[in-house]
This record gives structure tokens, C-alpha cells and sequence, in this order.
């Protein structure tokens, strides 16, 4: 069942590595892992980043996003080589008001605890998050996560 490749083994997704992006499919589950740059001082650093992971509603609570992330750790360190992983963890949208936003005090947007939850078991870590006055520009709020893990070899 998981992980697959675009319907291929880990030695076909070794050929998509060039690519820099791998899409990890199946029927319950999707993610993106791709690469970032990331800017310490006057250096840039490449590292893998989950763009994306979602589960359909049905598979939910049965340990499919646990494998799934798992998958991605797979391809991150052994396909990608890399050594971090990031990903960002969203604030859920506040319930919808009458009143402004602004004046909303309900405006805290609570993180997601389900996926929280997993990825802090999983251990990721918080390295930063958007200030609580972001919604009010408009955008999501995100908190960092990063994980070390090890570039291994693939087989």
C-alpha cells in the first residue's frame, strides 16, 4: 500500500531525484517533498521540504500520515541525500464572525493538533512561527518545523 512512487519502486523515484521533487501517491494518500534553500549568514544550504501531505478523510486516525511522513523521510535522506527536513504546520482558520476581524478576540488561530501531534511524536521540532497579528495582513499562519535526519544510501 504505501509508500509508492507515481506507481513505481524507490529505484524508479531514484531516476526522478534529478528532478529535485518526488510526489509520494497512493489511493489515501498524497505528499510532495522538494527541496529548500535555506539562507544562514552570507551561505545558502539546500535541504528537503514537505511541501504538502494530506490524507482523505476516510483513512484518517489509522497510521497512514504516520507512514506517509515516514515515506518522506524515506526519499528525503535516501533518495534526495539530504540530512534536514522541514515542513510548515498551519494555523487552522479562526470561526467566522459577524465581526471584523480586527476586533475578533477569538483571532488566536489554534495550530492543528492532530497534525501537531504527529509530527512532535514523529520529532519535528519548532524552529519559527508567523506572529499573531499575520492574519491580519491576510495570510496563514505557519509555524517551522524541522527534523535532522540521515542522508542514507538508497539500494
Amino acid at each position: 500500500m504505501l509508500p509508492y512512487f507515481h506507481g513505481r519502486d524507490l529505484r524508479a523515484a531514484q531516476l526522478l531525484k534529478y528532478r529535485r521533487q518526488l510526489f509520494l501517491e497512493a489511493p489515501e494518500a498524497l505528499a510532495w517533498v522538494g527541496p529548500l534553500e535555506k539562507t544562514t549568514g552570507t551561505s545558502a544550504q539546500r535541504c528537503g521540504y514537505l511541501c504538502n501531505m494530506a490524507v482523505a478523510p476516510d483513512f484518517r486516525r489509522r497510521g497512514v500520515a504516520s507512514r506517509l511522513l515516514e515515506a518522506a523521510e524515506e526519499v528525503a535522506g535516501g533518495v534526495m541525500r539530504e540530512r534536514d527536513l522541514y515542513l510548515h504546520l498551519r494555523f487552522k482558520p479562526p470561526l467566522h464572525t459577524n465581526r471584523p476581524n480586527h476586533l475578533n478576540r477569538s483571532n488566536r488561530q489554534p495550530q492543528d493538533k492532530e497534525a501537531a501531534g504527529l509530527y512532535e511524536s514523529s520529532g519535528f521540532r519548532p524552529r519559527a512561527a508567523h506572529l499573531p497579528i499575520v492574519p491580519l495582513l491576510g495570510l496563514q499562519r505557519m509555524k517551522l518545523m524541522h527534523k535532522s535526519i540521515s542522508a542514507r544510501r538508497s539500494a
